[in-house]
């Protein structure tokens, strides 16, 4: 609401919504799921009394899937925009939004309002004589 201040209009600054915590409950659930995998790598083979190449595999492959998501959380590769600031965002939108081969001075090509000619009946019979 605007506010008058000796004659003066002052507006209210809107505040920035805060950026979303560390990890995301997505990132946490896969946390979790990868504890419940190890739990159950670990226990499956106590109960059966038996580990064998299966067991091998499935640990090796639980160790690369933490090992990867890991260094991605590190890297930032798995943030997304929701972690960028409004001007960095709009900075994103233009990259995944440019046309290969066009300059981003450049004006944006215009778009055909006119639909293209008819190029005749699909799926029926042809048109009589």
């Amino acid at each position: 609401m605007p506010e008058i201040e000796g004659g003066k209009v002052t507006v209210a600054r809107v505040p920035e919504p805060p950026l979303p915590t560390r990890m995301t409950r997505i990132e946490q659930g896969a946390w979790v799921v990868y504890a419940l995998v190890g739990l159950l790598l670990l226990v499956i083979p106590l109960v059966t009394h038996s580990f064998g190449p299966p067991d091998i595999a499935a640990w090796v492959l639980l160790l690369a899937t933490v090992s990867i998501t890991a260094f991605w959380l590190r890297t930032g590769a798995l943030r997304g925009p929701e972690w960028l600031k409004p001007d960095d965002y709009e900075q994103f939108l233009k990259q995944i939004q440019r046309i290969p081969g066009v300059d981003e001075s450049e004006p944006a090509p215009p778009t055909p309002i006119a639909r293209p000619a008819d190029p005749g009946r699909s799926g029926g019979p042809p048109p009589p004589p």
